[in-house]
């Protein structure tokens, strides 16, 4: 049965003379950084929610979320449409800044050509704005002509949906109608400025669970290096590459390193299994790092992860050093010794905890986070 459900409605608004500005992340909850933003944005005054349509399997929470009837009927499809629509009157009544993100809106169907029909309504009513994640950004052909080593060369990657072309036709369209009505565009990896208009910012990913996640590092080396890997995408992250490495490390090294393979479970079974790890693999493709990244280093779990090295002249030169410092930068080619060097050097992962430490509290604290998205609201509202 469709509807909605409402928790998490407490809010922390500081006093002030006049009413806070009344901010609305919606429709995905993108890795836990829609509700990390908004707890921040609320710590720092703002009346911020989170609206989330359809059901989460890995359990991130939101203060909102929308669930939709059967739609294998036709009765079931028109309520839908109802259930979509009373919400968006629901948030034109009630919200000041409208914060998308993943490229989406509330009535929007791209695979029927039917793009973002409630963009415009937001932009009548208050201020817009847009974050992109991902692949609602990236272009197949435009990352083939532009590297040599990303997610994109992988066939497999997100099941092939970028090969015939139309994902990308579609995605440049789409990005197109945002330009035209968003105050601000925002995106959560720099790579993605590549694709985005020119006015578009850089925007680091927060986490859900920043407040609870704590810090720690056994006080003596692992004789076994616990080695996790949290794949969304095994294809998009290059996870058969990394198994097989770590195969060979294992061959090599015996009895030396255990592989953890964190896949279809829950955010909260996933973070409980992650505290246990010695070291994360993020991924080998990307090019930068993605919210589990975060997660590990804000529990103090070093991370490697490939770090493309035109893209971090995108964000600022100070997170650009700290970066450097923070995570070890692999591709397929170069996995091998990294690990077998940490493996021989155990040491070096006690440099990369205390650099990931700094560098997770300087760039990615939600109130930091926050910061700029609340300034970059009081701006565009003045």
């Amino acid at each position: 049965m469709g509807g909605l459900t409402e928790v998490e409605t407490d809010h922390v608004v500081a006093n002030t003379e006049k009413r806070p500005l009344r901010v609305i992340h919606f429709p995905t909850a993108t890795s836990g950084n829609s509700w990390g933003l908004s707890r921040g944005e609320r710590a720092l005054g703002l009346f911020s929610d989170v609206l989330v349509v359809g059901e989460d399997r890995l359990g991130y929470r939101a203060d909102r979320r929308i669930t939709f009837r059967d739609s294998s009927t036709r009765f079931g499809v028109g309520a839908n449409y109802m259930i979509l629509a009373r919400e968006v009157v629901r948030l034109l009544a009630r919200y000041d800044i409208f914060h998308l993100n993943f490229g989406r809106s509330l009535i929007d169907f791209p695979e029927h050509g039917r793009d973002l029909l409630d963009l415009s309504l937001y932009a009548r009513r208050g201020q817009v704005f847009m974050t992109y994640n991902g692949c609602d950004a990236r272009q197949r052909d435009q990352t083939l002509r532009q590297t040599t080593l990303s997610a994109c060369h992988n066939d497999d990657c997100y099941g092939g949906i970028c090969l015939d072309g139309r994902h990308d036709e579609t995605v440049r369209r789409r990005i197109e109608l945002v330009d035209a009505v968003a105050d601000g565009i925002f995106a959560l990896t720099p790579d993605l400025l590549r694709y985005l208009p020119d006015r578009a910012v850089f925007l680091p990913v927060t986490i859900a669970d920043w407040d609870r996640l704590q810090s720690c590092y056994p006080d003596s080396l692992p004789k076994t290096l616990r080695i996790a890997h949290a794949p969304t995408d095994r294809g998009a992250k290059g996870t058969h590459t990394i198994l097989a490495v770590l195969e060979e490390v294992q061959r090599l090294y015996p009895g030396r390193v255990e592989v953890l393979l964190i896949e279809n479970v829950s955010h909260e079974e996933a973070l409980e299994m992650l505290a246990s790890a010695h070291l994360l693999i993020d991924q080998i493709l990307i090019g930068w790092y993605g919210a589990v990244a975060v997660e590990a280093m804000r529990m103090g779990v070093p991370v490697i992860a490939f770090v493309r090295g035109e893209d971090l002249a995108r964000v600022p030169p100070a997170m650009a050093s700290d970066c450097r410092r923070a995570i070890l930068s692999a591709t397929p080619g170069s996995l091998f010794d990294r690990i077998a060097s940490i493996i021989e050097d155990p040491n070096q992962l006690l440099d990369l905890h205390d650099h990931a430490g700094v560098y997770v509290e300087r760039w990615h604290d939600p109130l930091k986070v926050a910061s700029i998205t609340k300034a970059i609201y009081e701006e565009a509202v003045a």
